[in-house]
């Protein structure tokens, strides 16, 4: 973005108004990402990962193999999967992999660590579907198969998430061997 880009849309936001009550918030944000449509070829398809609420965005021209987690913003008491689905699945278009978004449980109802535990419950999700975190270090065998892998990505708060997920990652261990009941247990 240029600079006048970036001014015009400074005061676009300046003008808009912000209630000081989170539930007002939570309807504002969502109602304001209506104006940005879908591409005509994304498919959002809605799953229930381990009892947390999600949507993938199932492009058949992606790789099947790979899925990006989206943790969205809004301090963990604001965002939607409706607040961040375009977002959502333009960072999986431009990645070319699975979009996975996750609608993670909000505070002041649901206060920490819902929002991580959610997280988990997501990543774990997409393990069971054979997707595997990280990528292959032996980059000989990598170019002849693309190995599975999961990434996370965020934006705002979310990326405090997706910080946490990291050490899920690692906790779980990130090339093969299982270490859940490591994290079970909170040693890790």
């Amino acid at each position: 973005m240029n600079d006048t880009e970036i001014g015009t849309l400074r005061q676009k936001l300046a003008s808009r108004v912000r209630s000081d009550d989170y539930r007002q918030r939570r309807k504002d944000m969502d109602a304001r990402a209506l104006e940005y449509k879908l591409a005509p070829d994304v498919t959002v398809e809605p799953v229930t990962a381990n009892g947390v609420r999600t949507e993938m965005d199932l492009d058949p021209e992606r790789l099947r193999d790979a899925a990006l987690i989206w943790l969205h913003g809004g301090g963990y008491v604001i965002g939607s999967l409706v607040s961040h689905r375009h977002l959502v699945s333009e960072a999986g278009r431009a990645a070319r992999i699975w979009a996975f978004a996750l609608d993670y449980r909000l505070a002041p109802e649901h206060p920490f660590p819902a929002a991580v535990e959610d997280a988990v419950a997501g990543y774990r999700y997409l393990l069971s579907r054979g997707i595997k975190p990280g990528r292959n270090r032996d980059r000989r065998r990598q170019c002849r198969r693309r190995p599975r892998r999961c990434s996370d990505a965020s934006d705002s708060r979310g990326r405090a998430g997706a910080a946490g997920l990291r050490w899920v990652y690692f906790a779980l261990g990130r090339h093969g061997g299982d270490r859940r009941d490591d994290v079970d247990q909170g040693r890790g």
